[in-house]
């Protein structure tokens, strides 16, 4: 029995290694040949070939690039033996471009394909820059008003050598867009969304416009696309069929914040929230937000914002921003911004917007030492920001990038307090130019079916020989630094690291930890500041079809605080959603 097993096993050892031989003989050296080395001198060639399918692949690839290259002729020898594969490649003549005729292609468009006839004429022929040609003029026709457009090569000539030709172009019929065809649940007005798709009723089809409908949309958070978007062609006429769904966007929701009372030892201070987003007002795409915040005791925060995209259906937006700040009883702060906004793009928007901030102290005596500090004045700005958004799902992105940045320069003048000591003013500048600048960059990852990980970088500069507390940066909170007061620190230069990781339960509802890493300083006329604050901490954010349940905590830690449980932060509130 045991010699029978021995034969067996010897058996299909033989047949395993006849097996492994056979592979490895199939793997063989390929070497070239040419009679012209220089035809082939650019051309990259694999060390190896397995067998005489893949040798196939590699000589057709091979005809077919030096073809291109106006070796019209080219002719491949294949010999092959036990130890290597071999290529005899024989280009032949190279052949001349002649000249490539303009033939009826109209003038516009050759300029706006970049058609050059001297380009075209004795040079070596080169079928792919050729095919290059072409697909320019086919896509040209295609985004504007000809998309059964079609181009050949006309008129072929072959002489001594040299190739010539005519382009004959055939731009098909005109075709114009009509009316967009809306289906499904969502109130919303066809102007307004012929505006922000691009495509309005009457002005040429444009290929590149059409393909990125679903995109577009895609940015809208307050609908939902069904199915695929349907196009017809019917009497030179264009018409996209669009399934839409209402999505409930619009928002009303309160926070409560229990918080340590500084003031008054371990008692608790109770904080407010209150956020109101109402979105496609009118069914035109319009939005009001308004957020209120009472920080700490005497101190509450104000913003209204008013968004009025496509004034008379063209691609520019006014936006109008108020926000206000009273800081306990220091000082003022009143913000008012008109923004007109451009959208070049899928993703992206450009804005130019003027400011007007206007700060007031509320008294000059309450604490002397930081009175020096802090100044009446007011500022004017002009400034430039550009936003770019590739996340797709505003609500809950997944993977993409979020880039906001904006420059901005002011001019500033510094009233006089009449309850301000004259000699204050002395040593200042009382008209001065300001800089301002921001940027904030996040990049979402998902990795799996439930977990997705997020990561951002904010910085921020504001440069003035005459800068005062109540001009400066107001990190710290929810949407920077967690584990500290809304707005808790002052900084005239800062960057904020943030690292998150979220585990999904649902499509909407995820626990997350994160890690919050800032970097701040100021230097002003009587003071310099510096620190390092980080934080700490959890969060759930439940989703039902009623709202949404948020709640976080948090932990921070800078130069003078630890971190510290008496010292955590809670955060938790309800959006409802309709």
């Amino acid at each position: 029995m045991q010699h029978q097993f021995t034969k067996i096993a010897s058996l299909l050892a033989i047949i395993l290694l006849s097996d492994l031989s056979l592979i490895a003989q199939t793997e063989k050296e390929l070497r070239i040949w040419s009679e012209q080395p220089d035809a082939i001198s650019s051309i990259r060639f694999p060390g190896s070939v397995r067998d005489s399918i893949e040798l196939e692949k590699v000589t057709r690839a091979l005809k077919s690039e030096l073809q291109s290259m106006g070796y019209l002729l080219t002719t491949i020898q294949v010999k092959e033996d036990s130890l290597y594969r071999e290529l005899k490649i024989y280009p032949g003549t190279r052949y001349q471009l002649a000249y490539l005729s303009p033939g009826n292609l109209p003038e516009i468009v050759q300029s706006r394909v970049g058609y050059r006839e001297r380009f075209y004429r004795s040079t070596p022929f080169n079928y792919k820059e050729i095919k290059k040609l072409f697909n320019r003029i086919i896509e040209y026709g295609e985004n504007n008003g000809y998309p059964f457009a079609s181009v050949q090569m006309d008129s072929v000539k072959i002489e001594n050598g040299r190739f010539s030709g005519v382009v004959n172009y055939d731009p098909g019929p005109l075709i114009s867009y009509d009316s967009l065809n809306l289906r499904g649940n969502l109130r919303i007005k066809p102007q307004y969304l012929s505006a922000y798709l691009q495509i309005k009723p009457g002005t040429v089809y444009s290929e590149r416009k059409s393909a990125r409908i679903e995109q577009r949309l895609a940015s809208l958070n307050y609908l939902k696309v069904n199915s695929a978007v349907g196009t017809s062609f019917q009497n030179s006429m264009a018409t996209h069929y669009l399934d839409l769904q209402h999505q409930a966007i619009n928002q009303i929701d309160g926070i409560i914040g229990f918080l340590p009372n500084e003031r008054e030892g371990n008692k608790l201070l109770v904080t407010g929230e209150f956020n109101l987003s109402l979105n496609n007002l009118f069914q035109t795409g319009k939005a009001i937000r308004m957020e209120w915040r009472s920080l700490r005791p005497e101190s509450q925060y104000l913003h209204v914002r008013y968004d009025h995209p496509f004034i008379f259906r063209t691609p520019i937006g006014l936006n109008f921003d108020f926000d206000l700040l009273k800081e306990d009883s220091a000082f003022l702060n009143r913000n008012f911004r008109i923004e007109a906004d451009y959208i070049p793009g899928i993703y992206s928007k450009i804005r130019f917007f003027t400011e007007f901030k206007n700060s007031g102290l509320l008294s000059s005596d309450s604490n002397p030492e930081e009175s020096l500090l802090l100044a009446d004045f007011d500022i004017t700005t002009y400034g430039l920001g550009y936003s770019l958004n590739t996340t797709r799902n505003l609500i809950f992105p997944r993977s993409g990038w979020k880039l906001d940045t904006e420059v901005y320069l002011g001019n500033k003048t510094i009233r006089k307090n009449s309850n301000i000591d004259e000699s204050f003013y002395d040593s200042l500048d009382l008209k001065s130019t300001q800089f301002y600048f921001t940027f904030i960059a996040q990049k979402f990852f998902q990795s799996g079916k439930r977990s997705v990980a997020g990561i951002k970088g904010s910085f921020g500069k504001i440069q003035n020989d005459q800068l005062f507390l109540n001009d400066l940066f107001r990190p710290g909170g929810l949407q920077s630094l967690r584990g500290f007061n809304e707005r808790n620190f002052f900084a005239s230069d800062y960057v904020i690291l943030t690292a998150e990781w979220r585990y999904l339960m649902d499509k909407s509802s995820y626990f997350f930890i994160f890690y919050d890493q800032g970097f701040l300083s100021y230097d002003l006329n009587e003071a310099s500041y510096k620190d390092q604050p980080s934080g700490i901490g959890v969060g759930l954010s439940l989703s039902s079809k009623a709202g949404i349940f948020n709640l976080v905590y948090a932990l921070g830690r800078t130069q003078e605080q630890p971190f510290a449980f008496n010292l955590s932060k809670i955060h938790f509130g309800y959006i409802s959603r309709f």
